[in-house]
């Protein structure tokens, strides 16, 4: 008999090694069981494969935990039936020794589990838990064989972001378990820069399973990615080390590594990586530009020194003396920077901002220079339309000229226009307002920036503006569904500078019953009917409010021939 086990369901399996000498022939097995010491043996069961090594008594369980098993084979000797009795053998119920954690450490961002080989002959493996934040034992994994002692948990546990735990069990052929171990946690690793002392802090979990006397804590330091060196180190009651004379400006990669000086084991912390910043006086700041981008504002701004810096305050207001802090930024280490002020409305509204320094010390440090974007509205004097702006404000050395820029709209493309001084704040479009009935012209102003001692050369450019006229919209007379020219199978208007989100039109039989009605004019009518039915040919007529694009509204009356 090799071993006896009875499971989770009650079913005792019964495993045996034959060894048999089959003589002439194998005839059968016979198993053999009594319920405990009190019953008497009795016949089971047979198996009649002598390569079976297996068999099960199911639901066992249920009548005793006590049971007792023999096989006995029969084989035929020449002319006799002979039989081989095995040993007796009950129940396996004895748990393998218990077992205990040696470490547990952080490498490449996983956790290796190690722990002491159970002394037990039949130990199988051994289970590994991790227990969660309610101290519950969940199974991750198992590991096959005695001799196996470690475990990297590969999983989605993560001792980067916190401190796990763990604990193992021992088990044998039967499954029986041992105690399971005490719970080890991983060290966790986090760190602090106090920029203004030009100091790193380092504060951990302890590793608490070993007598914190018998341990010291090593800080192990990678600098700018050359060889791994031990920087300092504490006591094993410490948990917290402040960091001096780091080099700024540089890589660092640090973790703890534990040393129990008795038992001589180490375990090591997760690895934090960081740039050094510490406090030095930060250059100037120059708000370069403040940009129209569609209907938003684009701010850009340079920075001279990239040490010391933190983030950016940016302020905004409606003039010089009412600016509030609006935004703040972080500091990225680039010499440029870029901001979107989504807030505004750039058609009727000049706003004003600058950038100042926030220092690794919270505190604010230099401020830049003034910035205002470039507020263009069209005037209306008399019949003549003129535009009119605020030149940019403000550049260090100011502005080198402006250009009037229009839009092409047949090319889709905008050009200059004009060419102006740079104190130039109004200009006449040409345009009258009777003469431009069915036409739209856009413009916006594009000014340049003399060249400042940062090495800049910058643009701004303002809001467009558009001189639009009245609408114009013209009507067919007749269209036919069923013809094979596209254009001639919709009733529509045509025109120019339509408003068709705010346009609607009505149809009405010879009755002057209503038969179709849309806000969305700018699909038509296809000759069909409210109900979706086919409107039969004949006379109809149209009633249509138009809106243009310049907000004058319009009545169309008449009438339609509809042809099938």
């Amino acid at each position: 008999m090799e071993r006896i086990c009875l499971d989770a369901n009650n079913d005792i399996q019964i495993t045996w090694i034959s060894n048999m000498d089959t003589c002439e022939d194998f005839i059968f097995y016979e198993i053999w069981g009594k319920e405990n010491d009190l019953s008497t043996f009795k016949k089971i069961g047979e198996v009649h494969n002598y390569y079976a090594t297996n068999f099960l008594c199911i639901k066992a369980g249920d009548i005793s935990n006590q049971w007792k098993y023999f096989l006995k084979g029969y084989r035929i000797c020449g002319t006799n039936t002979d039989s081989v009795l095995s040993d007796t053998m009950q129940i396996d119920k004895i748990s393998p020794d218990n077992i205990q954690i040696d470490t547990v450490s952080v490498l490449t961002g996983k956790t290796i589990v190690g722990w002491k080989e159970s002394k037990s002959g039949d130990t199988k493996g051994y289970i590994i838990y991790y227990v969660d934040k309610n101290n519950k034992n969940i199974v991750i994994d198992t590991v096959l064989g005695k001799t196996n002692t470690s475990y990297y948990d590969t999983g989605s546990r993560n001792p980067n972001e916190s401190e796990v735990q763990y604990r193992v069990v021992a088990f044998d052929s039967c499954d029986n378990l041992s105690a399971i171990s005490f719970g080890h946690k991983t060290l966790f690793i986090g760190y602090s820069q106090d920029s203004c002392n030009k100091e790193v802090n380092l504060a951990w979990t302890p590793y608490s399973y070993w007598n914190a006397n018998d341990c010291i804590y090593k800080i192990v330091v990678k600098e700018d990615g050359g060889n791994e060196f031990v920087f300092d180190s504490t006591n094993g009651n410490s948990t917290f080390i402040s960091l001096k004379g780091l080099k700024n400006k540089t890589n660092y990669c640090m973790y703890i590594r534990c040393y129990n000086t008795k038992l001589e084991y180490s375990t090591s912390s997760n690895v934090q990586c960081f740039i050094t910043q510490f406090i030095e006086n930060p250059g100037y700041i120059y708000l370069q530009n403040i940009d129209v981008v569609k209907d938003n504002l684009e701010l850009n701004w340079l920075v001279e020194n990239k040490s010391g810096i933190k983030s950016f305050q940016i302020y905004k207001g409606e003039d010089t003396l009412s600016l509030n802090p609006y935004s703040l930024i972080d500091f990225t280490g680039d010499l440029v920077y870029n901001y979107i002020d989504n807030q505004v409305n750039v058609d009727s509204i000049r706003y004003y901002y600058k950038v100042a320094i926030i220092d690794n010390c919270n505190s604010e440090g230099k401020q830049s220079n003034f910035g205002s974007n470039i507020l263009l509205k069209k005037k209306k004097i008399e019949n003549n339309y003129f535009l009119e702006w605020n030149t940019y404000f403000h550049w260090e050395k100011g502005i080198e000229n402006q250009v009037l820029f229009s839009e092409d709209k047949e090319e889709q493309v905008w050009v200059p226009e004009q060419f102006l001084d740079a104190k130039v704040n109004l200009f006449s479009s040409g345009l009258k307002d009777k003469e431009i009935q069915g036409y739209e012209k856009c413009y916006y102003i594009l000014a340049e920036e003399n060249s400042s001692s940062y090495g800049t050369k910058a643009i701004s450019k303002s809001n467009v503006v558009c001189v639009t006229g009245d609408m114009v919209a013209f009507f067919p007379t007749v269209f036919c569904p069923g013809s094979s020219i596209e254009s001639n199978k919709i009733f529509i208007p045509v025109g120019k500078l339509i408003n068709w989100d705010e346009s609607k039109i009505q149809i009405f039989n010879r009755w002057g019953e209503l038969v179709w009605e849309t806000s969305e004019l700018e699909k038509g009518w296809t000759g069909n009917l409210k109900n979706q039915k086919r409107a039969p040919q004949g006379v109809y007529y149209y009633r249509a409010v138009m809106y243009g694009k310049n907000g004058t509204g319009f009545r169309y009356f008449g009438t339609l021939n509809l042809i099938r």
